[in-house]
């Protein structure tokens, strides 16, 4: 029993060189996982499809409020707009208001009226209409009047399709004032399920200003199974990781998605080994989107000792409910707000043994901005989001008297992530460049599990992750290039850099890293794969004995 406490005691001080502020093995185990499913969910924001759709460019400057000189001329004391859903167009009435005082001609009169025109068509208004009704203007008074474009109805053009999928899809109704913006915002929630080839199309409706927005769908296979293999774990529990994954598409017919997963280091090996489950459940509702997801692990490893050895075991398992809208949508942007509450439990044992010490329930809730943008062929994403440790749910609470350097679990933390990428050449084979940014930061002590590392595959290549950098504050930036050299081989290169703020509260040193990769990757039929060479080219000096001079990865799967 003395030897199993002794072991118990060297866990929480932590396996990490000379930081005091260490995460255990546990902390390092889930940190390495979450790496991982973040690399996933950045490059599934920059998968998102981009259903923007061509718009006529707008005729006039509508920046411009110039007019011409003309003779005779008429000093507007007041620019009118009548028609229907006026609340809508309010923009329009101020847009016209900055004409007042003005002395206009009949060619004066004409350029104000395209120029709203283009207003609303900028707006997405593509169906509405503004005209100028006969008029006297001795009165001072312009008067405009718009007609707006409705939706007569929304359907798909097969009477199979139930009218559940574009209800949950569209946040726009018949009857309602036709903008293009919630239609695109329909389609893309249609076209985020893999199995859908969607298309959209507005059609004249029986009466004038009416369109029917009909809606072509094509069904492929709802399900999907996937397996795969990579040398992703870490050599204390099993480097090669095997895993499964199945996915169902539309499974309650209102564009859900779900997945369900496993995990397994795939050794015989009893004294060593990882095991892990995760499932995700998404929905939309028009400018909203529903989603929850759950993932647990247990890992096993073997320590030796001065006497013996010993099994080293541990669990975690998450679970968080997330709700994400639309804030605005344009042309070539789009932006939303995401509100996210999750929490987290671990537990760590020698020898069947728990370390109450390393036992953790937290819970925390998270406010994101989400903005994504089009700038020529480049596509940005950017994620600020701040995080609260609360109390909810039983989620622990700091020791009466806690030291106020100690670590606490009512943290505030701060992330930021930015994701771009384009081509940088046109043709059937591109260069296509990718970068991805992610920093962190706290003015609270944390404990290890909330801690940024880097140094591994998923932050900066050229690094086993065995031995990362990690603190409270500190980021990583990752820089690649590819060139689709065959439809089934893409080389690529890149480089990346991280830092570790210094922390001499909690005895972090910190420190800055960087590495090269070069490697290939490409898809043929269901099977896709990735290997890769990464070197270091900088580390903290108290880390060149722990790092090797080069690693090397890859990942195999089969998707049918």
């Amino acid at each position: 029993m003395r030897a199993v406490l002794g072991t118990a005691g060297l866990l929480w001080i932590g396996v990490v060189h000379a930081q005091s502020a260490s995460p255990s093995f546990a902390e390092q185990q889930e940190l390495r996982e979450r790496a991982e499913r973040e690399a996933r969910e950045r490059e599934q924001r920059q998968a998102l499809p981009d259903v923007s759709r061509e718009q006529p460019a707008a005729a006039t400057d509508l920046h411009s409020l110039e007019l011409p000189d003309e003779e005779p001329c008429f000093t507007l004391q007041q620019l009118q707009l009548d028609g229907a859903h006026l609340g809508q167009f309010a923009f329009l009435q101020r847009y016209l208001d900055r004409y007042r005082g003005r002395c206009v001609g009949q060619q004066g009169i004409a350029l104000i009226v395209r120029r709203a025109s283009d207003l609303a068509l900028a707006k997405g208004y593509v169906t509405t209409r503004i005209g100028l009704p006969e008029q006297s203007l001795g009165s001072g008074t312009l008067r405009l009047q718009l007609v707006p474009g409705v939706i007569r109805q929304i359907r798909f053009n097969a009477e199979e399709v139930p009218d559940s999928m574009w209800k949950s899809a569209f946040p726009a109704r018949p009857g309602d004032v036709l903008n293009l913006r919630a239609l695109e915002q329909g389609l893309e929630q249609l076209k985020r399920v893999p199995s859908q080839d969607v298309n959209m199309e507005l059609v004249p409706g029986e009466a004038p200003g009416e369109s029917d927005v009909v809606i072509s769908i094509r069904h492929g296979k709802r399900w999907r199974a996937s397996v795969s293999l990579d040398d992703a774990g870490s050599r204390a529990t099993g480097k090669q990781q095997v895993g499964a994954t199945a996915w169902v598409d539309n499974l309650a017919r209102v564009n859900d998605l779900l997945s369900i997963g496993v995990s397994s280091d795939g050794s015989a090996d009893k004294g060593r080994g990882t095991h892990g489950f995760n499932a995700s459940w998404s929905v939309p509702l028009g400018n909203w989107r529903f989603s929850t997801s759950t993932y647990s692990s247990r890992y096993k490893q073997t320590i030796a000792s001065n006497a013996d050895t010993f099994a080293s075991t541990g669990t975690s398992s998450n679970v968080d409910l997330a709700v994400e809208r639309l804030l605005v949508r344009g042309q070539s942007y789009r932006s939303g707000i995401e509100l996210r509450v999750a929490q987290r439990s671990s537990h760590s044992y020698v020898e069947g043994v728990e370390i109450e010490g390393q036992r953790r329930r937290t819970t925390s809730v998270e406010l994101a901005l989400l903005h994504r943008q089009y700038l020529g062929r480049v596509q940005a994403d950017v994620r600020l989001a701040h995080r609260r440790g609360v109390p909810w749910l039983g989620g622990d609470d700091d020791a009466v008297g806690r030291d106020d350097l100690a670590p606490t679990f009512r943290y505030g933390l701060t992330t930021l992530d930015i994701g771009a990428g384009g081509a940088l050449t046109s043709g059937p084979r591109p260069l296509a460049w990718n970068t991805a940014l992610r920093y962190q930061w706290s003015e609270d002590a944390l404990y290890g599990s909330e801690f940024i590392s880097v140094g591994g595959r998923y932050t900066v290549n050229g690094f086993d992750g065995e031995v990362p950098l990690g603190g409270s504050r500190g980021g990583y930036w990752r820089n690649s290039i590819s060139w689709m050299a065959h439809r089934a081989i893409a080389p690529y290169a890149g480089i990346d850099i991280g830092h570790i703020e210094r922390d001499d509260r909690q005895g972090i040193g910190g420190g800055t890293l960087s590495g090269a990769h070069l490697g290939a990757r490409g898809e043929l039929g269901g099977w896709a794969w990735d290997g890769f060479v990464g070197v270091p080219m900088s580390r903290p000096a108290w880390l060149k004995h722990e790092a090797r001079g080069h690693v090397i990865g890859f990942r195999a799967s089969w998707q049918f």
